[in-house]
């Protein structure tokens, strides 16, 4: 009995060690598995987010114009109290796609329908943006400086407000604004762009 004592404390110590090293074990792969998991809960954050990133964030708007004339040397006009017409229906298309940002606007007058402008844009940092498609001509008054419904001179010299097809730079640096443009064409297509009459366009 006396011998069998201590044979057993050795049993319980040795028994205890290996418990406690069990233990471990299981606590050392339950903080690995948890570590797992972490990751793959960032990932597929990230790959949520990617996807959302992609998600396009598109706003529909548009205006509606009408014109009242009256004018005292037209008879017929002037008998009628002035006239009150359509002039011009406009739809906006703005937003973005991922990184990339679009921007387009159609134009329904009395006398034509027409793009006025339609292009993707990105910007490459906080100060350069690249526009392809239908853009602004960076050349005379910029934006525009027309408001009236007559627009003005510069207007029909090509001066201002004159949108045609290519690619274009902005770029703003402090005081510097850089614009740099390569113009295929205008924005009906060219000579041989398949349009019914080569005076409905905006520009």
């Amino acid at each position: 009995m006396k011998v069998s004592t201590p044979l057993l404390g050795l049993l319980l110590a040795s028994s205890t060690t290996a418990w406690t090293a069990q233990a471990d074990d299981k606590t050392q792969r339950l903080e690995q598995l948890e570590q797992q998991i972490a990751e793959l809960k960032k990932e597929v954050n990230a790959n949520t987010k990617s996807s959302a990133d992609l998600t396009p964030k598109i706003k529909i708007g548009g205006a509606v114009r009408f014109q009242y004339s009256y004018e005292d040397y037209d008879d017929d006009n002037k008998d009628r109290g002035g006239d009150f017409d359509f002039d011009t229906f406009r739809l906006d298309v703005n937003g973005s796609i991922g990184d990339v940002r679009v921007s387009a606007q159609y134009r329904w007058y009395q006398y034509m329908d027409v793009v006025h402008h339609a292009y993707a844009a990105y910007d490459f940092n906080e100060n350069g943006e690249g526009q392809v498609g239908i853009t602004q001509v960076p050349f005379g008054n910029l934006n525009y400086n027309s408001n009236s419904f007559f627009f003005s001179s510069a207007y029909y010299t090509g001066l201002e407000d004159d949108y045609d097809t290519g690619l274009s730079f902005i770029g703003k640096y402090d005081n510097h604004d850089i614009r740099i443009a390569y113009f295929v064409n205008d924005e009906l297509g060219g000579l041989d762009g398949y349009v019914d009459n080569r005076t409905d366009r905006y520009s």
